[in-house]
């Protein structure tokens, strides 16, 4: 069976759970999750590490991938097109890339109508997206004006486009991950 999109984008404010779904349906065997790859040449540059604890270039899979990628959508980075997405997918063997990257997302696909590609709005009570950015000592009124103005665009873009579109609550996958 053939699935609906090639590339699923997940959307959402920071500390959503994006990790957490990303881990999760990386387990599932059509799909692969790239992370947040509309920011891997920012991670390059900032030397984070892949999420399977490798540095980025020194990964399996993006020691591979990164020349290719770099060639494809350097130096803009905005020329993450879907072939891009499914490129990623086929060199993991797999049918179906996610990418975490939530606002870049957004900002990629909320012109596009392309039906290759499908979103979640990945929906974190409030109370603790901002309890978990308030942990980390960033001012909670900057922030809270922050969640709400992202908040509003991705229930606006979900609204304009259901058909392409999942809403998922982050404290349902925590309860139920399976029927989730």
């Amino acid at each position: 069976m053939t699935p609906r999109f090639s590339t699923v984008f997940v959307i959402g404010v920071a500390h959503c759970g994006s990790t957490l779904l990303g881990r999760m349906l990386d387990m599932h065997p059509r799909i692969h999750c790239v992370g947040e790859v509309l920011r891997i040449f920012a991670a390059l540059e900032k030397r984070l590490p892949c999420g399977c604890g490798a540095a980025i270039p020194a990964c399996p899979f993006w020691s591979m991938e990164l020349p290719w990628l770099k060639r494809a959508v350097w130096p803009a980075g905005l020329r993450f097109r879907p072939a891009v997405f499914e490129r990623l997918a086929r060199a993991a063997g797999k049918e179906i890339t996610l990418d975490l990257s939530k606002s870049l997302a957004w900002r990629q696909v909320r012109f596009r109508r392309d039906a290759r590609e499908g979103i979640v709005f990945l929906v974190r009570d409030s109370r603790g997206a901002l309890a978990s950015i308030a942990r980390k000592g960033k001012p909670l009124e900057a922030q809270l004006a922050r969640h709400v103005k992202w908040m509003q665009r991705y229930q606006a873009f979900v609204d304009r486009h259901a058909e392409r579109s999942l809403v998922v609550r982050y404290e349902d996958l925590c309860r139920t991950p399976r029927a989730t």
